[in-house]
Parts: C-alpha cells; structure tokens; sequence
C-alpha cells in the first residue's frame, strides 16, 4: 500500500486480488466479500514493513527447521528461542507459540 508493505496471510490469497481499508490509525486487508483478513497498525514512513507472523506459524511448525530462516526468529525473546531449541521435536513448541499469538498480537506478552 502506497510505498510500504502489509502481510496478508499465507496462500490461502496468493495470486487473489484483495481490498485495502486504510483509516488513519490502521490498515485492514479485505477479501473478495469485503471480510478482514487481517489488521495492521498504519505505517508512517516510506520502504516500511508490517508482518504478523501469527497466521504463518502453524504453517512454520510443519517444517520447524525453517524457523530459525525467519526474521521472526530474530526477533523472539531468548526465553522462547531457548525454549524451542531445548525440544527434541520443536513443533509441538511452535504450535504453542502460536496458539499464545493467536491469543495476544504482543510478543512480549505471549511471552
């Protein structure tokens, strides 16, 4: 939108138009019927980014190797990176994660 970039959410909008509600406080990704995909803070500033890595950490925990190739992963309070490299099988530990996310939007109080 405009000269910054808002995440959608993973594949189910590949290739699918969507809408853009902007207000001046927030961004909302629309579908096809007008429905919120997902909510974004508005961006002030040019080349920004605004990613919400909820929607794709179920999908990260399918191939839980490919989370430490994430921005994401840089950006985890060490208690959680410590916490998913203790785990003989991570997944289980990002599912948790996520299900934290889903619930509050804030890192540091998922965490």
């Amino acid at each position: 939108m405009e000269t910054n970039l808002y995440s959608t959410t993973p594949a189910a909008y590949a290739s699918e138009k969507v809408w853009v509600k902007m207000t001046h406080c927030s961004v909302s990704i629309l579908n096809e019927d007008y429905e919120e995909i997902i909510r974004h803070p508005r961006l002030y500033g040019t080349g920004l980014e605004s990613m919400k890595w909820t929607p794709y950490l179920n999908l990260i925990a399918k191939k839980p190797k490919s989370l430490k190739q994430t921005i994401f992963y840089q950006e985890l309070p060490d208690p959680w990176k410590d916490f998913i490299k203790e785990q003989v099988k991570p997944r289980p530990a990002i599912e948790l994660l996520a299900d934290f996310m889903k619930q509050e939007e804030n890192l540091e109080r998922a965490t």
